[in-house]
């Protein structure tokens, strides 16, 4: 897989500018907040990006929804840990407002894209098999012929 596979992929691109801005954000914080959260914050919003680029090389589309829903969910746990800065410092930075509605954004993207990946999933696994069902069937109607 090239990197213009993962360019053409908004929900990836989307993620990056997501994880700039939480490493931005995390500038910006007081040192009231201990540098374990400052970590935890900065590795959970990384997983976002990763965990979609894991799936998109992932070899079925089972693969690509687990990997997204974890991305979700590094997604989740970031929001999360910004919410619990903010409550440690006592203040909203001024691009607060800004990272929660990227948060919000990203969250429907992934969703939209997870439900895209699960129904295409789904569609295939209700297809018969082409043209394999309709072999065995004549095959054994051949055989039982003579």
């Amino acid at each position: 897989m090239t990197l213009s596979v993962l360019e053409k992929l908004n929900v990836w691109t989307e993620a990056l500018a997501y994880t700039k801005e939480v490493f931005d954000y995390t500038l910006s914080l007081k040192r009231v907040t201990t540098p374990f959260y400052i970590d935890e914050l900065r590795k959970a919003s990384l997983e976002v990006p990763l965990y979609v680029a894991q799936g998109k090389g992932a070899y079925s589309s089972h693969e690509f929804s687990e990997r997204l829903s974890r991305a979700r969910e590094a997604l989740y746990k970031t929001i999360t840990i910004i919410k619990t800065c903010e409550l440690i410092e006592g203040t909203s930075p001024p691009n607060l407002t800004l990272l929660s509605e990227q948060s919000t954004k990203l969250a429907a993207r992934i969703s939209a894209l997870l439900y895209a990946v699960n129904q295409r999933s789904t569609r295939n696994q209700s297809q018969p098999p082409s043209g394999g069902g309709v072999a065995i069937a004549r095959h054994k109607k051949e055989k039982g012929a003579s």
